[in-house]
């Protein structure tokens, strides 16, 4: 599995062996990243169900501001750990990697606003049609 575009585009990713998790296909991860395309910029990405992070490596490496991962298999969060390394984003302000079950973790996630991530004027939820031009 490779990162597909961005800062990181070309770089390998470690996966766990096994059948316990699976990545997401290239195909699902570029349109997904394409879709989001226009609110990736300075984005805080949560990605529940983490395995080795390819959603939310690749969401990092088309400018995300910051991702939070969580996973609950052991080999997972360690091919995921490696991958965080391998790509350097593991500084100060780098992802969190969280162990645990993304069923109970996105019940006690709570929205929050900060002055680097409030909504532009005029943007009206994920359904809005994505911001144009300066």
């Amino acid at each position: 599995m490779r990162v597909i575009a961005g800062e990181f585009k070309g770089r390998r990713l470690v996966t766990p062996r096994g059948r316990r998790t699976r990545p997401t296909a290239d195909q699902v991860r570029l349109a997904l990243m394409d879709t989001l395309g226009p609110w990736l910029p300075r984005a805080r990405v949560l990605d529940l169900y983490a395995g080795a992070g390819g959603v939310g490596l690749e969401a990092l490496s088309r400018g995300a501001a910051h991702a939070t991962f969580v996973e609950r298999d052991a080999q997972a969060l360690r091919a995921l750990a490696a991958n965080v390394e391998a790509l350097g984003v593991g500084g100060l302000s780098g992802p969190s990697v969280g162990r645990g079950s993304a069923s109970r973790s996105s019940s006690s996630i709570r929205p929050t606003r900060t002055r680097s991530t409030r909504p532009s004027r005029g943007w009206r939820g994920p359904g809005s049609p994505p911001p144009t031009g300066s």
